[in-house]
């Protein structure tokens, strides 16, 4: 029988007052070629509604992370990866590989909560996005895989490029979407062995 579940990712981070997610990244699909953005900072406290240009489409699927001061690193619309400069980030394309990410190429994926951004607990330099996609386009419209890949912010002079890229975390019948993390109350559950505890259970 196929399971359809949500998960919940649990990982000892010190995060609270870091601004790393004082910045809400949103977009549009409508407009092929000139794509507008409105962006939410909340780095003052109190929401501040930017409007601009950017050349990534977004639609319902996005995943973006800050610095400590607020200024953006990178976003994802499921379909590649953009760098703090609105450029595709070195090897940021080809992410959540399937027949309905190529359908939607243009515009970015429609499944709302299908990235998720979380900094290494151990270097502040990387990070992991999860995410997913449907992977039976002309069945169920399933998601079967959970993936996750790394960025390093190191490389490409501060730009950051993905080191490693689709590494399928969980493959079983997904519910789409709905990836959300939470700080682990007890720092005596490790991020390894709770992911391995719940990917064997």
């Amino acid at each position: 029988m196929k399971k359809l579940f949500y998960l919940l990712f649990l990982f000892s981070l010190n995060v609270s007052g870091q601004g790393l997610s004082n910045r809400w990244v949103m977009g549009y699909s409508c407009c092929h070629g000139d794509f507008g953005g409105l962006d939410i900072d909340f780095s003052s406290g109190a929401p501040n509604v930017i409007s601009l240009q950017r050349n990534m489409s977004i639609n319902c699927t996005v995943g973006s992370i800050t610095d400590s001061l607020g200024n953006l690193l990178f976003v994802s619309n499921g379909i590649y990866i953009s760098n703090a400069m609105d450029d595709t980030m070195q090897n940021g394309t080809g992410i959540n590989p399937s027949p309905y990410t190529t359908s939607r190429i243009v515009d970015g994926l429609a499944i709302p909560q299908a990235n998720l951004v979380i900094p290494f607990p151990e270097d502040s330099t990387k990070y992991y996005l999860f995410h997913e996609t449907s992977d039976d386009m002309y069945g169920t419209w399933a998601t079967l895989n959970l993936y996750y890949s790394v960025i390093d912010m190191t490389l490409d002079g501060g730009l950051g490029a993905v080191v490693q890229k689709n590494t399928i975390l969980l493959h079983d019948s997904l519910v789409s979407g709905r990836i959300v993390a939470c700080k682990c109350l007890s720092p005596l559950i490790s991020r390894t062995k709770f992911v391995n505890q719940f990917c064997h259970t």
